[in-house]
């Protein structure tokens, strides 16, 4: 199992420039509830921060301030989680559990953004893989019977 094959390589993203109105736009529009802020460096972008809808909540809803006051910089969690491409699903898990956080960026051998897993990602990915593992016993009950008939 890859971890490309339980994450995304579409991640949407904002710079930390960019307002928050804009960044909740994107959100809104890709159906997701966080943007990773990226850099430019060296013609890749690069993660330096998150911004979730909680965050802008906390931040602009709960005091009242208003979005067009802020830009994504002001507001985003500048700790950046992340993962390599080449880590597995049980390390990803310790990272998140360690760090507190439901969705990591996934990088590449040079500290690319190369896609993003969130905690729904894994649980569908378990869960497909829980529903094979139950088809197994169906299946060796069916090929059993078959085995016995021939002997009978």
């Amino acid at each position: 199992m890859k971890l490309q094959d339980v994450g995304h390589r579409e991640v949407v993203t904002a710079l930390e420039d960019d307002s928050l109105f804009a960044a909740a736009k994107k959100m809104r529009e890709a159906h997701v509830g966080d943007v990773v802020v990226v850099r430019r460096r060296n013609a890749r972008y690069q993660p330096v921060g998150m911004l979730t809808d909680r965050d802008i909540v906390v931040a602009t809803i709960a005091l009242k301030v208003p979005l067009e006051m802020l830009s994504v910089g002001d507001v985003m969690t500048m700790s950046v989680v992340s993962v390599r491409e080449n880590d597995s699903l049980g390390k990803v898990l310790e990272r998140m559990r360690e760090h507190g956080v439901r969705r990591i960026p996934v990088l590449g051998r040079n500290n690319e953004l190369r896609g993003i897993v969130a905690i729904e990602d894994i649980i569908c990915f378990l869960s497909k893989q829980l529903s094979i593992l139950s088809e197994i016993f169906a299946r060796e009950r069916k090929f059993e019977s078959r085995r016995r008939l021939r002997i009978a």
